[in-house]
């Protein structure tokens, strides 16, 4: 038999395994991938149950469990200042403005991989962001001090004493501000339906307490405002966590601008694509209509109704088609900036720190932080953050340069006015 040299033997094992390596690599990145397809439907199917379509005749076949939170006389009465609440908020949500209407580029897959990791979904730039990552234990507990605020507030007088307007910004800033708080104990949380606190669903847990009754997410949301309200525009005021939901506001809702607030909100969500988009033959809606269907008793023709009042041109073109709609909209994973993925070599802590300069998250660093983001200025720091982030970032950061870039060549653009000439008097 023929001698076989070294050389050869090392060129072949060398090859077989590389071979075996790749082969190693495929199986891990499909088995990666397949746990995070999993993922992915267990938390839609945890957002449907979650937001699971109620009967149209929801509120008048069921007993009111909260009677003492029904609105009383839509007179101003008493008012609630929310001053300290709108400063928390300002200081740690990233606004990421108006819909484009455009599924973004996909984030590019790892370095000899095929797995995405992040915010992957066609809604990944749209909505408000919390960067939940780069929180310390001060920045949570800023949260939860603004949620025992919230609840104190709430317990000095009855509010039923307080004006309609008042009542409804109270509960949307005491939802919303609860729901952050949890996130934030609990993070990373890449899909907060999946949560659980004290073996209840996160959204189902009694959370807060206002004059002795403890109270979930969905009491404040269906039980207290969508029954006492049957204010469609409300909807827009819940932050759900969640990217493919309403957006969380920048700022507390108020009395004297609720209105024009849940209306921006709702222009906001309305004409994106996590609101509304086309799908074969339907029209393709989120699920967050599903669970407020008692406001809309004859649900196409009201839903559709609706829609039309806040749509731009192209969501009203959409809506002319009169194709029916599908409740199939939502992308299930936290509104921040790494989909809840926060595995890299530089931990969330020192992310933070380098953002911040040094130092806890919390205060007035937070906010300049967030704003460095928003004005390309935070080239050194993103390198702190894990990847996937870095370019979630740096994605957001491309589609605000080409909507300024688009605002002022319009306003560049020549226009002609028209005036009639005054006629000579008769004589």
């Amino acid at each position: 038999m023929a001698a076989v040299s070294s050389t050869h033997l090392t060129r072949r094992d060398a090859t077989l395994g590389l071979a075996m390596a790749a082969a190693a690599g495929c199986a891990a990145d499909q088995g990666a991938a397949n746990k995070s397809a999993l993922a992915r439907r267990n938390a839609n199917r945890s957002a449907s149950a979650v937001l699971a379509a109620l009967p149209a005749d929801y509120f008048e076949t069921t007993p009111a469990p909260y009677p003492q939170f029904a609105v009383a006389a839509k007179e101003p009465k008493l008012g609630f200042g929310f001053d300290s609440i709108d400063a928390v908020i300002r200081r740690y949500v990233l606004d990421l403005g108006p819909s484009d209407r455009v599924a973004p580029e996909p984030p590019a897959p790892r370095t000899g991989s095929r797995i995405q990791k992040g915010h992957t979904s066609d809604y990944r730039l749209e909505g408000s962001r919390i960067p939940f990552a780069l929180f310390a234990d001060e920045d949570v507990k800023v949260w939860s001090d603004a949620r025992r605020s919230l609840e104190a507030l709430g317990n000095q007088r009855m509010l039923s004493e307080y004006g309609w307007l008042d009542q409804m910004a109270f509960w949307l800033n005491l939802h919303n501000v609860a729901l952050i708080e949890q996130l934030a104990m609990r993070y990373p949380v890449r899909f907060p339906y999946d949560l659980s606190v004290d073996g209840e669903r996160l959204y189902d847990a009694k959370i807060v307490q206002v004059h002795g009754e403890r109270l979930s997410l969905r009491d404040i949301r269906i039980e207290i405002v969508y029954r006492h309200w049957r204010e469609p525009a409300s909807v827009y005021g819940f932050f759900h966590g969640v990217v493919g939901g309403p957006a969380m506001r920048f700022g507390a809702f108020t009395a004297a601008g609720l209105s024009e607030q849940l209306e921006s909100a709702g222009r906001e969500f309305v004409n994106s694509l996590r609101g509304l988009r086309v799908g074969n033959d339907v029209l393709r809606v989120s699920k967050v209509y599903a669970e407020a269907a008692p406001l809309f008793p004859e649900f196409d023709p009201d839903l559709r109704r609706h829609l039309e009042a806040y749509a731009d041109d192209h969501a009203a073109e959409l809506l002319a088609t009169g194709r029916p709609f599908r409740i199939s909209q939502y992308d299930p994973k936290i509104a921040d900036f790494s989909g809840g993925d926060v595995s890299t070599p530089s931990s969330p802590l020192a992310a933070a720190t380098a953002i911040n300069g040094g130092g806890g998250a919390a205060g007035a660093a937070f906010a300049n932080a967030l704003a460095g983001l928003a004005q390309q200025s935070a080239s050194a720091e993103l390198s702190r953050l894990p990847p996937h982030a870095a370019e979630f970032v740096r994605d957001y950061q491309l589609k605000l340069r080409r909507r300024n870039l688009r605002l002022r060549r319009e306003k560049r653009r020549p226009s002609v006015t028209i005036k009639d000439l005054p006629s000579e008097p008769e004589q």
